[in-house]
């Protein structure tokens, strides 16, 4: 059944549109949301058409780019304190042991690694698009595909509930071989688990299951098997 595009978010959308490529309504929906040319900010160039630098162009667009990290810096740190959400301070202090955020210059280096993964370099596209942000990418990547229940739990939002899911399959003595960290390793042992359990094409298993994998690699196969009160 074809998703109702005109209901989803911006990055619901971003989503579903980088995991179908080659649908053009999705894309429609989306640029027919942009902020009209009459309302966007707009910066002049940098340098004169003869090469010379124009300075106060140079320090507003510098002034907006710190913004920018500022931002995004405070929603992480607002995250970390678990005061983006008042009544479920327990529930980020999970999040903060069982997932993190990424840099840009480690989604660069994702890439070369997984050069050959078509669907990982896909889920890498949304994971930049939410600001490195795992739990953000994975649960925009499963709605955009029509997993449901991604917004229904009441107690633990659904990333983390997949990722302790994860673990208990994942941290299992037959995948010892996974303990190098690697995720050419294992991303494909997750995105078997994932299709299964989710009910989903493997191809898109693997959209789903990439983030997951970012994160147990961060964290290390050894301190993501430890049982979650024992860790530090």
């Amino acid at each position: 059944m074809q998703p109702k595009f005109e209901e989803m978010t911006n990055a619901q959308l971003r989503a579903y549109a980088l995991a179908h490529r080659e649908e053009i309504e999705p894309l429609r929906v989306l640029f027919s949301r942009r902020t009209p040319d009459s309302e966007a900010t707009w910066y002049g160039p940098l340098v004169s058409p003869e090469g010379v630098p124009i300075e106060e162009n140079i320090r507003i667009s510098e002034e907006a780019i710190r913004q920018r990290i500022a931002e995004i810096e405070e929603k992480q740190r607002k995250r970390e304190l678990g005061e983006n959400n008042g009544n479920k301070i327990e529930e980020d202090m999970v999040h903060s042991q069982r997932y993190i955020m990424i840099t840009s210059e480690q989604i660069a280096l994702y890439r070369e690694q997984l050069a050959d993964n078509q669907a990982a370099l896909t889920a890498l596209d949304v994971i930049e698009e939410w600001d490195g942000d795992l739990a953000d990418a994975a649960e925009s990547i499963a709605q955009a595909n029509g997993i449901e229940g991604v917004e229904t739990n009441a107690d633990l939002r659904w990333f983390t509930q997949k990722l302790e899911e994860y673990r208990e399959f994942i941290c299992q003595s037959k995948y010892e071989n996974l303990r190098n960290n690697s995720l050419s390793t294992i991303i494909p042992a997750l995105t078997e688990f994932v299709a299964g359990s989710l009910g989903c094409p493997p191809g898109v298993a693997t959209i789903i299951a990439t983030p997951f994998a970012i994160s147990i690699a961060q964290q290390g196969m050894d301190k993501f098997c430890q049982p979650f009160n024992s860790q530090p």
